[in-house]
């Protein structure tokens, strides 16, 4: 159950009541006390070091594409790291049937990680794509009399919007540009939506003037 010092009583109620069984009514004394866990051990072993881990993950987004050995290892590292920062911090938890809070933060932790080890394969993916169509267009430039024609006729097969829109992420750089700024956004969104609720509950279930019967 762990130690004693992570839990502080926050109400106690003792009253007498009745308990009905199949012979009757008995009078007995029913005792009621709201235990609440001190949030200071979590923080500091579980929530800091994930958000770190997480954070640690997003420095691929900096590292050139064509590192690949550099982003795969550090990709690779932080999914074990939390697997294991999961590991730790459930195993002193009792089982329970139910999804806890705890479980929401490290799977979501989790899919941040591997998300952006996912991230890589896609840019690494778009990466060769463009490298292999500038081979195919120097080796057709230099065996064609007039290459200049066909560019003329793919670029008006597509609209400007989707030809922007293709330039763009043909980019080596434009996927993880955009990794920059929408991982950091969600992922500090969720943590802040997090924390109310689980503050909020916390203190709805500690406050609850009702007492089970």
């Amino acid at each position: 159950m762990g130690d004693e010092n992570e839990r502080e009583i926050t109400r106690e109620e003792v009253k007498r009541a009745l308990d009905e069984t199949k012979a009757g009514e008995y009078p007995c004394v029913k005792a009621v006390f709201v235990l609440v866990r001190h949030p200071d051990f979590h923080m500091l072993h579980t929530y800091v070091p994930t958000v770190l881990i997480v954070t640690l993950s997003w420095m691929s987004f900096w590292i050139a594409p064509d590192a690949t050995p550099a982003r795969v290892t550090l990709g690779v590292t932080s999914i074990l790291t939390m697997a294991t920062q999961y590991s730790q911090s459930t195993k002193n938890l009792p089982p329970v049937s139910y999804i806890k809070s705890l479980d929401i933060w490290m799977i979501t932790c989790m899919v941040y990680v591997f998300a952006a080890l996912l991230e890589f394969s896609i840019v690494y993916h778009v990466r060769y794509r463009r490298t292999t169509k500038e081979v195919q267009v120097i080796i057709t430039s230099s065996t064609t009399n007039g290459p200049s024609q066909n560019f003329n006729v793919n670029s008006s097969r597509f609209k400007r919007w989707s030809e922007a829109w293709r330039n763009f992420w043909n980019r080596d750089t434009a996927i993880d540009e955009a990794s920059r700024v929408l991982f950091p956004l969600t992922f500090f969104s969720f943590v802040a939506g997090y924390f109310v609720l689980l503050t909020g509950s916390q203190q709805q279930g500690s406050l609850s003037p009702e007492i089970p019967q």
